[in-house]
């Protein structure tokens, strides 16, 4: 049961990885566009404030940069189970 129990929680793993992976791509791709509206809907519309815009543009900002610090790790771990899982065999 040891063998089996490892395997599955490899696979297990290894599919809420590429989960979290594909969330995070995602996520990245709207805080793209949201900035864009964002920035139309100030300069281009004048729909809303510079403050308001400012604390818009620094949350999606501060989101993105945590995506580029969490995305590598999780692609690295993600090839680790896969290497690993691929020399097991």
């Amino acid at each position: 049961t040891g063998f089996l129990a490892k395997k599955v929680d490899v696979k297990y793993e290894k599919k809420i990885l590429l989960g979290k992976i594909k969330k995070m791509k995602t996520e990245e791709l709207v805080l793209n566009d949201l900035m864009k509206k964002t920035q139309e809907e100030r300069f281009k519309e004048n729909k809303i404030s510079g403050l308001v815009y400012n604390i818009r543009m620094k949350k999606y900002e501060e989101r993105q940069q945590e995506i580029k610090e969490e995305l590598p790790v999780l692609e690295k771990n993600l090839t680790f189970l896969i290497k690993n899982k691929d020399t097991k065999k």
